[in-house]
């Protein structure tokens, strides 16, 4: 449940991002994956960390991947919709992917994928939600019918600049091997 790599400072790739476990709208505590969504609750939120939010200077993009199943039962009317909150911000939730169709078929080991992307007019927003605190979410409506919720995986494409620390020691470990190489030599 986490997309991870690594991107070297001051260029554009793949930012961290951390699966922190779900949030579960209506009810305390946190609650594992899978989850089953029914008449209550009716959305589940999930929650992200972005290690390095104080570098993230630009998003080029925001995919996420949510698998569901069919609990098994005769209900063919399942609706989800899935949702980039902007509380942090106070602006209105961003509305990312949906899926309009029944599951029958589907279970935990033939699941179905919902795909979803941050519009490019909205990437500077969810951009000001990260760098508040590193943290986000992703909120999983669900519309009708109910169904299990597996896994959820969120990608950021974006650029992320060196931080003054890290710049530091760069500096100081050049210094050093400039010494060592001239009292080789």
């Amino acid at each position: 449940c986490l997309s991870f790599s690594l991107v070297p400072a001051g260029s554009a790739g793949i930012i961290p991002v951390v699966y922190e476990g779900n949030i579960i709208e209506g009810l305390p505590g946190d609650q594992g994956l899978p989850f089953f969504l029914s008449g209550s609750p009716n959305n589940l939120r999930l929650r992200y960390f972005v290690p390095n939010y104080a570098s993230l200077v630009s998003i080029n993009s925001i995919s996420v991947s949510v698998d569901v199943y069919d609990d098994g039962d005769a209900n063919n009317n399942e609706e989800l919709d899935l949702v980039f909150v902007l509380n942090g911000i106070g602006l209105p939730n961003l509305a990312i992917g949906s899926h309009n169709s029944g599951l029958n078929g589907t279970d935990s080991l033939n699941r179905q994928t919902v795909l979803g992307a941050v519009n490019a007019g909205d990437l500077g927003d969810a951009l000001l939600e990260i760098q508040g605190d590193g943290v986000f979410f992703i909120r999983v409506n669900r519309n009708g019918g109910d169904f299990f919720v597996h896994s959820a995986t969120v990608t950021i494409d974006g650029e992320a600049v060196p931080e003054p620390g890290t710049l530091g020691l760069c500096g100081v470990a050049g210094l050093l091997a400039a010494a060592a190489m001239r009292r080789r030599n």
